[in-house]
């Protein structure tokens, strides 16, 4: 079990064909680094956790495995790494199979597997690339990019941007105070709070903003229903149109005035599916 004296946060690089890693990032002056077959009893495995490369210099862990030894092989050839770190540092971690789970606080972060998931308790920027699995990031301080082939998308607060490129799966965001793009081919849309502009493309599924603050929330969709909250006290600009559902527009006269420079304005556009402008409700 390699350990290495890190009385600063560091860099995290990892690259290896399959891999299930796990970070755990806390208040420590070193850095823990075990790595153990998937399956002890699989031959493959073994050898694959064997000859892991595992080494630290100038801030900077690497854990790198070998290569397949054909890649026509069938055997699994599967190791697990766990690390425990300072918090605060990045982590750069590129699989061709495997899942991605850290906890505690990490820095800027990038993951990219075909084949796993990715969940994130709290980071600086990230940037996740998955073929398939389900990303969640609980918090990040920063700005946010994800895409994923199949599967759901999760980020509970986003201090930042976010892009998020989902083709088949659902998109939940919490609290987003930079502007959100969403691309998605199949799966529902929701945001619970926007505080800036919210851009929405699908060809299939629903979009709900519970909130949005300011800034322009253009949604545009084939299939699906659309509803937008506008905070209270702000400003609303509407250009809404569905060609085969129904348009309500509820949005009733304030006795407050709108705050200086809080103006939202909505543009909405679907081809089945109904559409609900109304003030927001959150408490």
């Amino acid at each position: 079990m390699p350990e290495f004296a890190t009385p600063e946060p560091i860099s995290v690089v990892l690259a290896a064909v399959t891999a299930n890693t796990t970070i755990i990032a806390g208040d420590r002056a070193d850095t823990v680094v075990e790595v153990r077959p998937t399956n002890e009893s699989n031959a493959s495995d073994v050898r694959a956790a064997g000859a892991v490369r595992v080494t630290y210099a100038d801030g900077q862990l690497l854990v790198k495995g070998a290569r397949r030894s054909s890649i026509f092989s069938s055997k699994s050839e599967s190791f697990d790494v766990h690390i425990e770190l300072p918090a605060g540092s990045a982590v750069d971690a590129d699989v061709t199979s495997g899942g991605f789970t850290a906890e505690g606080r990490l820095g800027r972060c990038r993951f990219k597997t075909y084949d796993g998931g990715a969940h994130f308790e709290e980071t600086g920027p990230v940037q996740v690339s998955l073929g398939m699995g389900r990303v969640s990031v609980a918090r990040a301080s920063g700005d946010v990019d994800v895409s994923t082939g199949t599967g759901d998308v999760r980020l509970g607060e986003v201090e930042g941007s976010a892009v998020v490129k989902n083709l088949n799966g659902s998109t939940r965001i919490g609290r987003i105070t930079g502007e959100l793009r969403v691309n998605s081919a199949n799966g529902d849309t929701v945001v619970e709070r926007a505080g800036s502009g919210v851009h929405v493309r699908s060809a299939k599924g629903g979009v709900r903003i519970d909130e949005v603050s300011r800034g322009v929330v253009d949604l545009d969709v084939a299939s699906g229903d659309l509803e937008v909250g506008i905070r209270e006290g702000t400003a609303a600009w509407l250009d809404v149109n569905s060609v085969s559902g129904r348009v309500h527009n509820r949005m009733t006269p304030t006795d407050h005035a709108p705050e200086p420079g809080e103006v939202a304005e909505v543009r909405a556009r679907t081809i089945a599916g109904d559409i609900v402008v109304h003030r927001a409700d959150i408490r």
